[in-house]
């Protein structure tokens, strides 16, 4: 059978067969999923809650931008004669942390190309907890591709001198990273679209618990509002308007849903393709 459009088994397990040391003839579902095919036992969830729940979500979610952080990522010192400073980061035993004694200095005009990122752990039940992380991010807002070399050297000349000075190590991403998108400039980052840009977002924790909250445009510390860009532990939808994001985040935050998020996936890898029935937002005329 299946639950709108995604197939679904109900079984009887038979302890000899199976190989489990569980009551025989206890009910439970085996659900076929892009990503897995878990095994459900009725005890944890009823039968009509995953009938309910599961099925086709209308929404796509994506992944956060590809990129190397000892790079890309930077946090803000001060901002003294029209010169904005950055601290580097370093990776620490496979952690990134804040490199003191290790500055990059840019001309005000450069900022544009700066922009907030957003991190897994910053997304709480409470809203977003912004932690003043900074990502050179080398696009110009809703394009798919990166600034051609030659105005990004014009534009950003500290920028690019930095980048350029490790564009061995960037380029070690990997080869069919730039071949899937196309990015012809060493300095792009993977898993940039149409959808990187928006007002709104609903975004939702990769691994630990599923957390999900509103992200709209961050306040810079320059006093700038910006399109948040969302680390790759982040997954994410893009949305119209702030009526939506909150549709679909009381959505999600459905307690039996949050439930059968917590039997369908390992919580060290929470999925972006949601098996949830999310239908569209309809505008109430």
């Amino acid at each position: 059978m299946t639950f709108n459009e995604i197939e679904v088994k109900i079984f009887d397990f038979d302890e000899k067969e199976n190989k489990i040391s569980i009551t025989k003839g206890f009910d439970a579902i085996q659900i076929n999923l892009p990503i897995n095919n878990p095994i459900i036992l009725l005890g944890e969830i009823s039968k009509n809650d995953i009938k309910k729940y599961l099925g086709k979500c209308e929404y796509r979610f994506r992944k956060g931008v590809g990129y190397k952080g000892e790079f890309y990522r930077l946090k803000l010192k001060e901002i003294k004669d029209n010169k904005v400073i950055f601290y580097k980061f370093k990776k620490e035993n496979k952690r990134l942390k804040v490199d003191k004694n290790n500055l990059l200095i840019l001309d005000s005009k450069e900022l544009k190309y700066i922009y907030p990122l957003v991190l897994s752990p910053e997304i709480t039940d409470q809203g977003l907890q912004w932690s003043k992380n900074y990502i050179i991010f080398p696009y110009k807002y809703g394009k798919k591709q990166p600034v051609l070399e030659e105005e990004f050297k014009k534009e950003a000349p500290n920028l690019f001198n930095y980048l350029s000075s490790h564009k061995s190590e960037i380029m070690e991403q990997s080869k069919y990273n730039k071949r899937i998108q196309n990015v012809k400039e060493f300095y792009g980052v993977i898993r940039v679209g149409y959808y990187s840009y928006s007002k709104h977002f609903i975004a939702i924790r990769d691994n630990t618990k599923f957390t999900s909250c509103i992200v709209s445009w961050i306040e810079t510390e320059w006093e700038e509002k910006k399109n948040p860009i969302f680390d790759n532990h982040v997954s994410y939808v893009s949305l119209d308007t702030k009526r939506e994001a909150e549709y679909l985040l009381k959505k999600l935050r459905e307690p039996k849903l949050k439930k059968l998020v917590s039997v369908l996936f390992d919580n060290r890898s929470i999925g972006s393709r949601l098996p949830f029935k999310i239908p569209k937002y309809k505008v109430k005329k």
